[in-house]
């Protein structure tokens, strides 16, 4: 028609759908899903968090058993408690300045290094902190050490003394006068002591204090004592007259037999000292010579110093024995002996060293000199020297460092 305006049909619009745009139903699946996830995820970490903290508390008991090997008891474990506990925290580190008392004996202890002085008995921890110190009282002190206790005694009187980290074990008092003692590993000791019906006696107690052997020697001054690494045996050196000449003996006792089990005599050889190699192998040092006497077959083996001049030993149960011989009878250019803890002989060579003091520990041996500490393997061939600083006399080694006594400090060293 015309005049009517023609209009266009527009189209329709369609609606614009969001691809981004997710329904209800969808975002409660996501969120679940995501949930299931962090659920999954959270009890793995769990499961492996419970892992972890099993394999430490099994690392823990293992550390705990190994270290109270000697000794599973209550006591024991509350002793290792204690003990641990004292050992801790931190001191002013080393050097350590060390006055007004004379240094008799330095060794290390239950993962502490101890010093014996004329006055008292101090124990550090690494870190230079005075784990335990105490008043000894006693004339002429001597100390014996075993695995987690040491016995102190006072050579020439009665009192002795049982000692912790921690604590004081216990006080005793010998029927007569102490001549020489020994503390086990396993917390077991010994006294020799003097008698007037016989020459001496020596007694065998276990850690709870009881008596399980006396032995009378009426033939033999006694000059030492050994209590085996499971503290049912001990074993005696003494020496005496014989043709003229001097005469040496080892006889060693259990707890449940009345005679020895196995007995060795040298002549011309004077005893000094004896200790436990391994379970079933004794070193005994002389003056001319060091025995090395099997218990199990009552054997020996007899290395002469060929001349030479003892200078100082060192006999470490599991580890071996080590002599550092001198040519001459001052300590100069001295020679190292080793002997393995079976009782073998593995080497001998110079070190042309002035040696002090000697300790035999794992894979090596230590010798301190006046300022310098060396450190030898077991073929003899040197490995290694160290500042050991002015004076150095002493040494004693635990774990990783190397403890230096000297006239008015104690060193450490990393090894």
């Amino acid at each position: 028609m015309a005049g009517k305006k023609k209009t266009e049909k527009r189209p329709r619009r369609q609606r614009r759908i969001r691809n981004d745009k997710i329904s209800a139903k969808q975002v409660s699946f996501s969120v679940l899903k995501r949930k299931a996830q962090v659920k999954r995820i959270g009890s793995y970490i769990r499961k492996i968090v419970i892992r972890l903290i099993l394999c430490l508390l099994a690392f823990l008991i293992i550390l705990f058993i190994y270290q109270n090997r000697y000794d599973l008891s209550y006591n024991g474990m509350v002793q290792w408690v204690h003990d641990s506990i004292a050992k801790t925290g931190n001191g002013d580190g080393y050097p350590l300045a060390v006055s007004g008392s004379r240094t008799l004996q330095f060794e290390e202890f239950n993962g502490t290094v101890l010093t014996l002085s004329n006055t008292s008995l101090i124990a550090y921890n690494p870190s230079g902190k005075r784990a335990a110190e105490r008043l000894h009282g006693f004339n002429a002190p001597v100390v014996s050490t075993g695995d987690k206790r040491l016995l102190i005694y006072d050579m020439g009187g009665k009192a002795y003394k049982i000692e912790s980290i921690s604590e004081t074990i216990y006080k005793g008092s010998a029927e007569n006068r102490i001549i020489v003692a020994d503390m086990g590993e396993n917390g077991a000791y010994a006294i020799a002591a003097k008698e007037e019906q016989s020459f001496a006696s020596v007694t065998l107690y276990q850690s709870d204090n009881t008596q399980v052997l006396k032995w009378a020697s009426t033939e033999y001054q006694v000059v030492d004592v050994a209590v085996s690494p499971n503290g049912k045996s001990v074993a005696v050196a003494g020496i005496k007259a014989k043709n003229g000449d001097i005469c040496s003996v080892v006889k060693v006792f259990k707890q449940d037999k009345k005679t020895a089990v196995a007995s060795y005599e040298i002549e011309g050889c004077m005893y000094m000292a004896l200790e436990y190699l391994s379970a079933d192998n004794l070193a005994v040092v002389g003056d001319t010579g060091v025995t090395v006497m099997k218990v199990g077959d009552n054997t020996a083996s007899n290395y002469s110093y060929g001349g030479r001049h003892l200078a100082c030993y060192d006999i470490s149960y599991n580890d071996g024995a080590a002599l550092a011989l001198s040519k001459y009878s001052d300590r100069r250019n001295c020679t190292l002996f080793i002997i393995g803890k079976n009782g073998l002989k593995i080497s001998e060579k110079d070190a042309n060293i002035d040696a002090l003091d000697v300790k035999f520990r794992g894979k090596y041996i230590y010798v301190t000199t006046d300022g310098k500490l060396y450190s030898y393997k077991t073929n003899g061939t040197l490995f290694n020297s160290y500042d050991a600083g002015a004076g150095s006399k002493r040494v004693a080694v635990n774990g990783h460092y190397a403890y230096i006594s000297g006239l008015s400090s104690i060193r450490r060293i990393e090894l």
